[in-house]
């Protein structure tokens, strides 16, 4: 039995190209009991894919895909395709995500102030600067596959930065739980 755990739809700009909804007719014309729609940074194809799987009698499991930045300045790459093991995973992936988004507390101010804006609740961490020691997720919540070509473990491979990708594994075991973290193999 074969169950996609990486698939981006369209709401994942410049990354993915089908509606959820083709995307889990799709999986159960295939015979699939699930498939995980893993949108980039956040759930935007999450609540219609859910309705879809309900119409088709399969599952869809919750999931995205997080970026850990690459260097400074830099544009993050994406790192680890993050799955919601269940009901805690879920919510600890949706307050990681809304904090992701959100200026950290001394920029919150200012930035509301200038956009006449709320704050964000319980802003912690400024954007797109989040280091991977930083995630806090609960044991067994989250499961972290390490994502295909385009990420960040196998770049390291593809470049013969062994030492780098080891480290990066090492800390993606001590994030998400060593039997929470799967190697994803793509041809």
């Amino acid at each position: 039995m074969f169950i996609e755990l990486h698939t981006r739809s369209a709401f994942s700009f410049l990354r993915g190209a089908s509606l959820p909804e083709d995307l889990v007719a799709r999986a159960a014309e295939l015979g699939c009991p699930a498939i995980a729609i893993t949108d980039h940074l956040g759930f935007q194809g999450s609540a219609r894919a859910h309705a879809a799987a309900r119409q088709h009698g399969i599952r869809a499991l919750v999931g995205t895909t997080l970026e850990v930045p690459s260097s400074k300045g830099q544009v993050p790459i994406p790192s680890v395709v993050a799955l919601a093991a269940n009901r805690t995973g879920y919510t600890q992936l949706c307050r990681h995500l809304t904090d992701r988004g959100c200026p950290g507390p001394g920029q919150a101010v200012a930035a509301a102030a200038r956009r006449n804006t709320r704050l964000c609740h319980k802003a912690t961490h400024a954007p797109w600067n989040f280091e991977l020691q930083t995630w806090n997720f609960p044991r067994n919540a989250v499961v972290a596959l390490t994502g295909d070509r385009g990420h960040l473990l196998p770049r390291f491979l593809l470049q013969d930065k062994k030492h780098k990708a080891e480290a990066f594994v090492r800390q993606l075991i001590a994030t998400f739980g060593h039997e929470n973290v799967f190697i994803h193999l793509t041809r």
